[in-house]
């Protein structure tokens, strides 16, 4: 996907590499969040996006892991997440992958959307 497609609702990292990336749909908006460099796991971008959205938060389990979602599905969902190799330089972002905890992979027509 080339960079220069205009994302509205995305603030692309300032470096090069390789990073983790939620896909949120919010009252039909879609969203991209990546990590930050404190962020290990797809649930701290999930935990923060919430928290800057004021979105409220439950906790299910989820093969035996406790794992966070939004409190109501109906208008927030997460709609992917996985990895995403961003080249400034070139201006490219190669989105792949899954979450092994949220068993969920990068939705395709979320990218396309924009």
């Amino acid at each position: 996907m080339s960079l220069e497609l205009r994302i509205p609702n995305v603030v692309w990292p300032e470096q090069s590499g390789i990073y983790k990336v939620v896909q949120f749909m919010i009252e039909g908006v879609p969203y991209l969040e990546f990590n930050r460099k404190d962020e290990i796991y797809h649930g701290q971008i999930i935990d923060r996006f919430a928290k800057k959205m004021s979105i409220q938060m439950i906790v299910r389990k989820v093969k035996d892991e406790p794992l966070k979602f939004f409190k109501d599905g109906e208008k927030y969902k997460i709609q992917g997440m996985g990895y995403c190799d961003l080249n400034l330089m070139q201006r490219i972002a190669e989105f792949y992958g899954s979450s092994q905890h949220y068993d969920i992979s990068i939705d395709q027509r979320h990218l396309e959307i924009y």
